[in-house]
């Protein structure tokens, strides 16, 4: 009989082999103590008879030889000491008759006995001699001794400076008194500003749009985040949670996206298939259920309002709900749901398809953590709590590789998430393809994922994994000493997470300044120091990235894609750029050619890495190109993309692959406003303002690997060459400490990954 390696009963299994040694060990160790035990009765045997024998032999103790008692013994030696204390009072007496004493003077008054306003003055007579100019002589030292005088001196100072702080705050309210008067004719002049901004707006209206849309506003559309500035501002403080779980959160609700919910719950396209990322199942009461594929980590208090438990699984559903110690069904109760996740259970209570616009107008403002605008109900076994720590504990922060490293060994000890629950997952796979990771490498999270990857690799060696390691580019650093450590995470991240994956993807937050270098600044206007809205423009990129091998015709394994990129086993990294939206006139391919000649107008690619090359020439060794949204019904395409992939490796290069897929990339309306009044509802550009609200738009993304990534290791080698590791020390305690040599072992690993990412003409130089 033929037993499957990874059954717990297989006696080959790692656990009973571990349990086998564990159980062999406890018995030597019983019998050693029980052999212990007669070794120490013997010895004490042994030596009790010695010391019989011992005392026998003995000589008797000699008898003290008997004396007088004499009871005057103390007197006959010491004397009479009474009698010589008498003796020696007469003398004393005696001297004091007979000797003269100098008589003692008067003491000088104490200063307390002085008059307050006495003052001791001293001069130097005899250096200068009498003049009539004065102003030679030295002035007199004044001694004041009476230091009631130095308090009642700093209590009169101290008196004038409240006084005077008090006639400020007097003088400023009659000066306010003073301009109110005058306040009803500035809101006058404002009242008139007003009507004349609105007149002139009216009379743009009626020039450029006609007379029947006179009465559209642009300060009025919300959808476009450019009119709603100050919405964007607010969202400056929306840091909490981690990058991965928004970019996560943006991820699978696109997905979403991609079903008709109703008596056959089809897909709205046929080229996608959705088996990939999702398992179809039935809950405890028979209801049928298709939910993601994934594993979802966060802190303690990180998942914010979301439910282990909802409507489609309960606790019947998880036969581990017994050892989840942080509540039924709530991860954290004291989190409020939001205004958003309110209007969900409305929608899905009373079967409303229609959500309120009021309510998504102020998603922006409102968003504080990723399970604020989750659209997902997962399984109870993708929802884990890392237990060993809190969200935002000041104590003991999560903002330590070696603690995120120690922190999964013991996280698995305490809930065994991936004996279980990834096993739960991965043993349901017809034809397992790989791992998609997403990571954040700021902080612990890069140590954990390091812990995860290894036991991914212990189990399945060969199977290709894709870490996508995130990072923030407006990271806050409150110390150089922090900022600091969080280069030391992105390096260790970027130096251990490839050599465990197949390919590793470093990623950082966009911002405005590279869109706009980019040439995608008229079409998007996004927060940058926003968490929801920068892992939006990830997760669309690295959901259009994933299209290859999810597509039903013609599809591509991760292996093949990876094959591509790493094909040397050298070339780990790679990097992702994305151009959102793919700009395709409304009125065709042919118009888009015309009115977008310049290569940055037809095809405006947005970096996500942290560098890029300044040189013209990039060495690229391997690329994949995936443009969607590409509409059939327009003519011109062939032409089209003959434009769009000019400066790519060609199409019949072996390390090269290329997809179009006519599926957009569809809006949830959890997606931000990003997008302003150019693009259609289609995502196609129009030449004229529209208010439609786009549902989907054209994306182009294109991963790949060359010359270009060694400007992002050689900036992370410069950094870390100004880090002394000796001053970081919490990296060198705990059960996964980091030494002197581990530390050169990862700056030796930079210097060969800048290496391999050299280009042929510097080498040659």
């Amino acid at each position: 009989m033929n037993i499957l390696h990874h059954k717990s009963y297989h006696v080959y299994n790692r656990k009973n082999i571990e349990k086998v040694k564990a159980d062999e060990a406890e018995a030597e160790r019983e019998a050693k103590i029980k052999k212990d035990k007669v070794t120490l009765a013997e010895s004490e045997s042994r030596l009790t008879i010695l010391r019989q024998r011992a005392n026998a032999n003995l000589p008797a103790p000699a008898e003290e030889p008997k004396q007088h008692f004499n009871l005057f013994e103390g007197l006959s030696k010491g004397g009479n000491q009474e009698h010589e204390a008498e003796v020696k009072a007469k003398d004393d007496q005696w001297d004091k008759q007979i000797t003269m004493y100098l008589e003692k003077g008067a003491e000088k008054a104490p200063w307390y006995a002085k008059e307050s306003n006495q003052v001791e003055k001293y001069i130097d007579k005899d250096k200068f001699k009498r003049r009539e100019n004065n102003d030679h002589k030295k002035k007199p030292i004044q001694l004041l001794d009476d230091p009631l005088d130095a308090i009642k001196k700093q209590l009169k100072s101290r008196e004038e400076r409240k006084r005077d702080k008090h006639d400020y705050k007097r003088k400023k309210a009659d000066k306010h008194k003073d301009t109110k008067t005058g306040s009803s004719s500035i809101e006058e002049l404002r009242k008139k500003r007003r009507e004349r901004e609105q007149e002139e707006r009216a009379r743009k209206n009626r020039l450029f749009l006609g007379p029947q849309q006179e009465t559209l506003d642009e300060r009025n559309m919300s959808y476009n985040s450019q009119f709603n500035k100050r919405e964007t501002e607010q969202a400056h403080h929306q840091r909490s949670g981690s990058i991965a779980n928004h970019v996560g959160t943006h991820f699978w609700n696109s997905q979403e996206e991609y079903f008709t919910y109703g008596g056959s719950n089809e897909s709205k396209t046929e080229e996608i298939n959705h088996d990939v990322l999702y398992r179809a199942g039935e809950n405890s009461s028979g209801v049928s259920t298709y939910t993601p594929r994934t594993l979802i980590y966060d802190l303690k208090g990180g998942f914010g309002s979301m439910q282990k438990y909802n409507r489609l699984f309960s606790m019947e559903d998880d036969p581990q709900q017994a050892t989840w110690d942080q509540g039924v069904s709530r991860i954290d109760r004291s989190v409020p749901k939001s205004q958003y996740q309110h209007e969900l259970d409305r929608m899905e209570s009373e079967n409303d398809p229609n959500i309120n616009l009021d309510i998504l107008q102020q998603l922006d403002s409102s968003v504080n953590n990723w399970s604020d605008y989750n659209r997902i109900y997962y399984h109870p076994r993708s929802v884990n709590p890392i237990v060993t720590h809190q969200m935002d504990n000041e104590i003991t922060p999560f903002d330590n590789y070696t603690i995120g490293r120690e922190a999964y060994g013991q996280n698995e000890k305490e809930m065994d998430i991936f004996e279980d629950n990834f096993r739960f997952f991965v043993e349901e796979c017809d034809n397992l393809q790989g791992f998609q990771v997403f990571a954040d490498v700021d902080d612990a999270f890069g140590g954990f994922t390091e812990g995860l990857l290894n036991n991914i690799r212990d189990e399945y060696l060969k199977t290709p994994i894709m870490t996508y390691g995130l990072s923030d580019s407006h990271a806050e650093y409150r110390t150089d000493r922090h900022k600091q450590k969080i280069i030391l995470n992105r390096v260790l991240g970027m130096t251990r997470l490839a050599e465990l994956s197949s390919i590793y993807i470093p990623i950082y937050t966009p911002t405005m300044a590279a869109t706009q270098r980019s040439g995608l600044s008229p079409y998007i206007y996004f927060n940058e120091h926003s968490r929801y809205h920068t892992s939006a423009i990830i997760a669309a990129a690295i959901e259009t990235n994933s299209l290859p091998y999810r597509l039903k015709h013609n599809p591509i394994t991760m292996a093949e894609t990876i094959s591509k990129l790493n094909w040397v086993r050298s070339t780990s990294l790679a990097s992702l750029s994305v151009c959102i939206p793919l700009p395709i006139s409304k009125n065709g391919y042919i118009d888009t050619i015309e009115t977008m000649t310049k290569k940055e107008q037809l095809r405006p690619t947005l970096s996500l890495s942290d560098r890029i090359s300044t040189t013209e020439k990039i060495d690229v060794y391997g690329e994949s190109l995936v443009a969607r949204g590409l509409p059939r019904n327009m003519s011109g395409q062939f032409e089209y993309l003959g434009k769009l992939y000019e400066g790519f490796k060609e199409e019949n290069d072996p390390l090269q692959s290329r997809h179009r897929v006519e599926t957009s990339f569809p809006l949830p309306d959890s997606f931000p406003r990003i997008f302003t009044s150019r693009l259609d509802q289609e995502g196609h550009v129009s030449h004229q303002t529209t208010y439609e609200v786009p549902s989907s738009i054209p994306i182009m993304t294109r991963l790949q690997s060359g010359s270009e990534l060694k400007y992002t290791v050689d900036q992370h080698l410069k950094q870390l060459d100004k880090i002394r590791f000796a001053d970081f020390y919490e990296y060198s305690q705990g059960e996964c400490a980091l030494t002197k040599e581990d530390f050169l072992e990862t700056k030796e690993a930079l210097i060969t990954l800048s290496d391999v990412y050299t280009n042929d003409d510097d080498m040659m130089m």
